[in-house]
């Protein structure tokens, strides 16, 4: 086996370099530094687990629920998207809302940073999850689906672990069932999975 030393590559001729046919270009024992905008990594994390909360301040949905990455690059935009079905059980017109939180390095969990226009008055920013009531008709096995979608800037390369959050209006709270119907039956009681994709994005 050759090595080939040199610091950069350019064409005799055109503009494309080529590989011959059922070659490949092998980069694992290095660095391949993608160009702005693509994709550096993915991450994928699913989990079964089936938790309840009945809570009236945010709280961490289930520990299982975590999703971690370690971004190559410290200026790095991580894209987050998650989804999990849920069975409210909580009054009619009880506010629920959720929202992404963050682990740097093992560290306690914090909100992500929050991008406002200036003109968010006193609301709760809910910018990587939302805002939402049990559906009309309800009954102990119907699902709606929550999700989360967040871009962040975490500005590291340690772990950076991503985990839901989840709260009910003080007035009104019961119990929600996450990744499954309160009713467990074999003919209209269901389960689910929470979801999650993470994806780093060169800058």
């Amino acid at each position: 086996m050759s090595t080939l030393f040199v610091n950069n590559l350019s064409t005799a001729s055109g503009t494309n370099i080529t590989l011959a046919s059922g070659k490949q270009l092998d980069a694992t024992a290095g660095t391949f530094v993608p160009p702005a905008g693509h994709i550096v990594q993915i991450v994928t994390h699913r989990n079964g687990d089936l938790p309840q909360q009945n809570s009236s301040s945010f709280t961490e949905i289930s520990s299982n629920y975590r999703a971690t990455i370690t971004p190559k690059y410290s200026n790095s935009k991580i894209l987050i998207n998650a989804t999990v079905n849920i069975n409210p059980h909580c009054a009619a017109n009880t506010i629920f809302l959720w929202k992404l939180m963050r682990s740097t390095a093992g560290g306690s969990f914090a909100d992500l940073a929050n991008v406002t226009d200036g003109n968010t008055g006193n609301r709760l920013p809910v910018s990587s999850g939302g805002s939402g009531r049990r559906l009309n008709g309800h009954d102990t096995n119907d699902q709606q689906p929550l999700q989360w979608h967040a871009i962040d800037t975490p500005n590291t390369t340690s772990a950076v672990t991503y985990s839901p959050y989840f709260k009910q209006e003080t007035s009104g709270t019961n119990t929600v069932y996450f990744g499954h119907s309160s009713n467990n039956n074999s003919n209209w009681g269901n389960q689910s999975y929470f979801q999650a994709t993470i994806m780093e994005i060169k800058v």
